[in-house]
């Protein structure tokens, strides 16, 4: 008798399980309704700059894993960013709704075949309406963004 009263009462029921995920979906829908549209834009801009650096951190690995060198090419007024891997295959990054700034100490970036960069620098690059300023760092081999204010 006990095992039969323990099996009626193991799981939710699905009118349940229903209006939990209503109410979730409720919420959701009031936080992002709640923020204002440049926050949503900040977000949105953010989110883009990530990407970007989630773009050349995988080029880096890939010079480590292929064994070559992989430049970058910043060409100032562009859209996109120019990857040539061992002089050879040429692609491109497109900067959604980005343009690239005025580089003031570089254009051009090397990740050699050890993943590290060739120089240290900054290049800036607006998203949407947000600047960003993209910091390589030649002793960690690395790459950080930087919000810039208005």
């Amino acid at each position: 008798m006990k095992h039969q009263l323990a099996r009626n009462f193991c799981a939710f029921t699905m009118l349940e399980t229903l209006l939990v995920l209503s109410l979730i979906s409720l919420f959701t829908l009031l936080s992002i309704s709640s923020l204002n549209g440049s926050q949503y834009y900040d977000i949105h801009s953010e989110s883009k700059a990530k990407h970007l650096v989630s773009q050349i951190v995988y080029l880096k690995s890939k010079a480590i894993k292929d064994q070559n060198s992989i430049t970058l090419l910043f060409n100032r007024g562009s859209n996109e960013v120019k990857v040539v891997e061992d002089r050879k295959n040429v692609t491109i990054i497109r900067l959604e709704n980005g343009i690239i700034k005025d580089n003031h100490n570089m254009n051009i970036v090397t990740i050699n075949k050890d993943g590290q960069l060739n120089r240290f620098g900054s290049i800036y690059i607006k998203f949407d309406q947000t600047l960003f300023r993209f910091i390589f760092h030649i002793e960690k081999g690395s790459l950080r963004i930087e919000k810039q204010k208005d």
